[in-house]
């Protein structure tokens, strides 16, 4: 291990998409790609872009945009496969953000061709392909699980919604046509861990706990958060997401219908999804219907900075990477309480979680916050704390002694 450590990685990042800014996969590939590369390494990514090209040697500065501005000239490429066309199957997936990347034999020859390492992010056909080429290569290789079953059963069918025997039968699908290939598998939380244990994955495979993380922008208002002066102003509630059925953000609508002070406050959805029509209906029956919208990363700073209240009403979630970091900058959540969802381990007492899919809870636990705005302020500045343990450079050297094992283990 020692000696592996002594130099710096190539590593080659293989996901399906790479250029669909909206998708929170996306987000957690091109940090974890900065955060390597700023530890020394080099990544390679193969991926789709929102361009379409076949094949595009570029600095990962142009492709990832450069969330951070430390970063310094560097050889690392990507390589862009075509968007893969699934009749139908296309119309949904770009409605929940998702692009399948089109297998290229020749292009993962060339970006796997001297590496260390392979990381696969997706259980899809390019990621499939590129197991076998990477193993005719005799590259290690690696896997992250960022697709929960409940994901495609939710959307699905309302019919498969909480159907557990749905969600085990994805879970073995998943393992058999992809999962059962690695010796490691990168977990996002505990609970898709012990999901994952529960489901077989464990028997051939490390399976290591590693958080998306949270980037440096994400940080507390430079002002203290204002205290909300009751019946004289707004009280702003985020929330952030995919707007798709498993997030359930319909909860939260209805939520500020039962609250005493509806028509004091302001619901922010930010994201897109399959389920955008269907909200802003709902919410027009609102004093103050919801504002729905995509933001980039400083806008969406600047919002968590100008909010009360931060909601997350998922009934199914890995992580949410977009909680932990509403967290990071200081604002207080309240959580769906799901044996689904691991977003609620962040909340750290009981006025943080509400029963999960019941409105009347939520709109009792947004009452609370509104009438005890000194409490807020006071627990806005502990939760800001307890994201510092989720923060990149943390998770990036987590993620460094999982590869550096991968490769130290396959050349035992």
């Amino acid at each position: 291990m020692r000696s592996a450590r002594r130099r710096p990685l190539t590593i080659v990042f293989v996901t399906d998409m790479f250029g669909v800014e909206t998708n929170g996969i996306v987000t957690s590939a091109r940090r974890m790609c900065e955060q390597l590369r700023a530890q020394g390494h080099t990544v390679r990514v193969v991926g789709t872009t929102e361009s379409g090209k076949d094949k595009v040697k570029n600095n990962l500065e142009h492709a990832i945009k450069h969330a951070s501005q430390n970063n310094s000239e560097t050889d690392d490429e990507l390589y862009v496969v075509r968007e893969l066309r699934i009749p139908v199957v296309n119309h949904f997936a770009k409605k929940q953000s998702f692009i399948f990347g089109t297998p290229k034999i020749a292009t993962f020859q060339e970006a796997f061709e001297g590496a260390d390492v392979v990381h696969f992010f997706m259980p899809m056909m390019l990621e499939q392909v590129g197991v076998r080429v990477a193993k005719r290569m005799g590259i290690p290789i690696t896997a992250a699980f960022h697709v929960q079953a409940e994901n495609i059963t939710y959307n699905i069918s309302p019919r498969l919604q909480g159907a557990d025997w749905a969600a085990t039968g994805v879970y073995k699908v998943l393992y058999e046509i992809f999962y059962n290939a690695f010796p490691f598998i990168h977990c996002p939380s505990e609970f898709i861990k012990n999901q994952l244990l529960e489901n077989g994955y464990g028997k051939h495979a490390k399976l290591v706990v590693i958080s998306n993380g949270v980037g440096d922008r994400f940080q507390p208002p430079a002002l203290e958060r204002r205290v909300f002066p009751l019946y004289k102003d707004t009280f702003d509630i985020l929330m952030v997401g995919r707007l798709s059925p498993e997030k359930n953000q319909k909860v939260l609508i209805r939520a500020v219908q039962y609250s005493r002070y509806a028509k004091h406050i302001r619901i922010f959805f930010a994201g897109g999804g399959a389920d955008q029509k269907m909200l802003q209906t709902l919410g027009s029956v609102l004093p103050r219907p919801p504002s729905i919208h995509y933001y980039s990363q400083k806008e969406l700073v600047n919002l968590m900075h100008s909010c009360d209240l931060y909601v997350h009403t998922a009934s199914v979630e890995i992580e949410a990477i977009s909680c932990l970091e509403a967290l990071a900058t200081g604002l207080v959540p309240v959580i769906a309480n799901s044996d689904k969802s691991a977003t609620r381990q962040f909340a750290l007492d009981d006025r943080s979680l509400f029963i999960n899919n019941d409105p009347r809870d939520l709109a009792r636990q947004i009452d609370y916050w509104i009438e005890h705005p000194v409490q807020r302020v006071q627990m806005s500045k502990v939760y800001a704390q307890s994201a510092d343990v989720y923060r990149l450079p943390e998770c990036g050297r987590k993620m460094e002694d999982m590869l550096y094992e991968a490769v130290e283990q396959y050349q035992k």
